[in-house]
C-alpha cells in the first residue's frame, strides 16, 4: 500500500489516508519507545527502520499531493494531527503540542478493550448451549473486570453481574456437571445483547478516549474537500 501512487485516491479521502499513516507510524514509534524504556520528548530518535522511513516518505507524498502549499509539519498542524499523534510529531521534529488530553495514545488499547468486552459477551451467550457451565463464574468475573478497566465502575452491567454472580458461583461450584437455570441463561442473553447495543452506540462515557478520532472525522467529512 505504501508504494501505491496517490493517483486515483479521491481528494476527500486524503486526510483519512494521512491519519492512517500517522496511526501506523505511531505504533512503530511507540514500540521503539517501549524497547528503549523512554518516552517521546526525551527520546533521541535514530535514523529509524526501513519501514518507519517508508511511512514517513509516504506521508510527505500525501501532504504534497493534497495541499502543495504546506509542508508535512504544517499539514499535520493544520488538520490537528500533531495533537492527535504527538509521538509522530516528535519524530518529525515538530513542536510538541501543549494539549495532553486529546492525543491518540490511549485510542488503540481502549479500542482493544471494547473489542474484548464485546467478544467475551458473545462468548458467554454462545456457551449457554454447552452441557457444562463449569467455568461460567470465571468468565463472568473476567467480564466484570473488563467493565472496571473501561471506566464502567457504576454501570448497569456491573450491577447486573453483581446481582447474579453469587448464584452462578453456587451452581458452578456445587454440581459435578453444572448447568445454569433457564432464568440465568435469559438474564445473560439479555445482558450480552445490551452490551453489544451499548458499545455500538458509542456513548461518550464509554468512548471518551476515542474522541480525538471522532472529532477528526467530523471535521473532515467525505465530500468536504
Amino acid at each position: 500500500m505504501l508504494d501505491e501512487p496517490l493517483f486515483g485516491t479521491p481528494l476527500a479521502l486524503v486526510p483519512y489516508e494521512m491519519a492512517a499513516l500517522c496511526a501506523e507510524l505511531h505504533v512503530l514509534l511507540d514500540a521503539e519507545l517501549e524497547a528503549a524504556g523512554t518516552d517521546y520528548g526525551r527520546h533521541v530518535w535514530d535514523d529509524g527502520s526501513a519501514l518507519v522511513n517508508e511511512v514517513i516518505d509516504r506521508m510527505h507524498s500525501v501532504a504534497a499531493c493534497a495541499e502543495p502549499e504546506l509542508d508535512l509539519g504544517s499539514y499535520m498542524a493544520h488538520h490537528g494531527l500533531d495533537v492527535m499523534y504527538p509521538i509522530v510529531a516528535d519524530r518529525l521534529g515538530l513542536p510538541l503540542p501543549d494539549s495532553e488530553d486529546r492525543h491518540m495514545r490511549d485510542y488503540f488499547p481502549h479500542m482493544a478493550l471494547l473489542h474484548q468486552i464485546v467478544t467475551l459477551a458473545d462468548q458467554l451467550e454462545a456457551d449457554l448451549i454447552l452441557p457444562n457451565h463449569k467455568y461460567y463464574a470465571h468468565q463472568i468475573a473476567l467480564l466484570y473486570s473488563l467493565f472496571v478497566q473501561a471506566g464502567m465502575k457504576g454501570s448497569r452491567f456491573k450491577k447486573r453481574i453483581e446481582g447474579m454472580f453469587d448464584e452462578i458461583k453456587d451452581v458452578t461450584e456445587g454440581q459435578d456437571v453444572p448447568q445454569l437455570s433457564d432464568e440465568l441463561k435469559e438474564t445473560i442473553r439479555d445482558m450480552a445483547y445490551d452490551v453489544r447495543d451499548a458499545i455500538s452506540r458509542f456513548p461518550s462515557k464509554l468512548t471518551r478516549r476515542l474522541s480525538p478520532m471522532r472529532k477528526f472525522i467530523t471535521q473532515h467529512p467525505v465530500g468536504a474537500f
